[in-house]
């Protein structure tokens, strides 16, 4: 149609231009293969101008639909193509949860956009999770739970209490991350970083890491660890929090600021500390890169022990 000639379309439900040009691709995926290019009365044509048919497969075929580099949602025996939220190499997946649950050992799940998850996501091979720079609001108690040797890097995650949690003996590396859990919440204190679970032996390496837990703990541990941490920002009421059960711990802090805050809760009783040591023969040593600090009438840099637990504690 010339540029003197002119195409008009009246009526809720009518669309100026509309193609239907079905084809099959290499990957049995049917669809449309629509090229628009031009004007209708001066106006440049957009998407929003041409009536698309929807790429979609059998609910069995959606694979072919990941393997294409969609995602697919599936819904009345149909898989139907959406932007990806996350890949594994060149396969798409329509939620981050699914691309984690689909990823192998050795594989490297990307994510492509900032996501809201509603309920926590296991980390269950040994798997490397790539943020992209993005950003995992998860509005459950747990963001990801770790039950295999991991790594999680570049980008943040936030949730009502816990970001990252280990729940076996794992190797877990955390490299340019944010973990945000600041607000006390009906889950109780955050706790961003917490190294649970009943078995012992877990190690952390976490380089360039802020952690930030306001109102509560920015690293806890219940189990035997070894933890480095180099060039991160580690805060909260503890910064570390060294639980009963954590007993035989090691953990080293290089050119780190650990910070603590008693902020709402700085009353006489409440001896929060920005190093808490609660169980026997562990070792903490932070070098002279490292600065420890704690704000707050009723509380201490550092405290060790308690009330039956009057091990050997050591601090360098």
């Amino acid at each position: 149609v010339d540029a003197d000639s002119t195409v008009s379309a009246t009526g809720n439900y009518c669309w100026a231009i509309s193609l239907e040009s079905k084809y099959t691709d290499e990957n049995g995926i049917t669809g449309a293969n629509i090229t628009v290019a031009g004007a209708i009365n001066g106006k440049v044509l957009t998407s929003a101008d041409v009536s698309k048919n929807t790429i979609s497969v059998k609910a069995e075929d959606a694979d072919k639909l990941r393997a294409a580099g969609y995602g697919a949602v599936i819904a009345n025996g149909m898989a139907t193509a959406v932007a990806p939220v996350a890949k594994i190499g060149t396969t798409g997946y329509a939620t981050l949860a699914e691309a984690v649950a689909a990823a192998k050992d050795n594989d490297t799940v990307t994510l492509l956009t900032d996501v809201t998850i509603n309920e926590l996501i296991k980390i269950e091979k040994a798997i490397t999770l790539d943020l992209g720079g993005n950003k995992v609001t998860a509005t459950s108690k747990k963001a990801f739970e770790v039950y295999a040797n991991a790594t999680i890097m570049n980008g943040t995650i936030e949730a009502a209490q816990r970001c990252v949690d280990t729940r076996k003996a794992v190797e877990l590396t955390l490299t340019d991350v944010n973990l945000i859990a600041d607000k006390y919440t009906t889950h109780g204190n955050p706790q961003p970083l917490t190294i649970g679970g009943s078995e012992n032996g877990t190690k952390v390496n976490m380089t360039n890491v802020d952690i930030s837990a306001a109102a509560g703990y920015g690293i806890i541990t219940f189990v035997k660890t070894e933890l480095t941490a180099t060039g991160s920002t580690i805060g909260g009421y503890n910064a570390l929090y060294v639980k009963p059960g954590s007993e035989n711990s090691t953990f080293n802090f290089v050119d780190c600021d650990l910070s603590g805050s008693t902020a709402g809760n700085d009353v006489e009783g409440n001896s929060f500390s920005t190093i808490a040591v609660r169980a026997n023969n562990v070792t903490v040593d932070v070098d002279a890169d490292s600065s420890v600090t704690e704000i707050g009438n009723y509380a201490y840099a550092i405290s060790l022990g308690s009330k039956g637990y009057a091990g050997e504690e050591s601090v360098t």
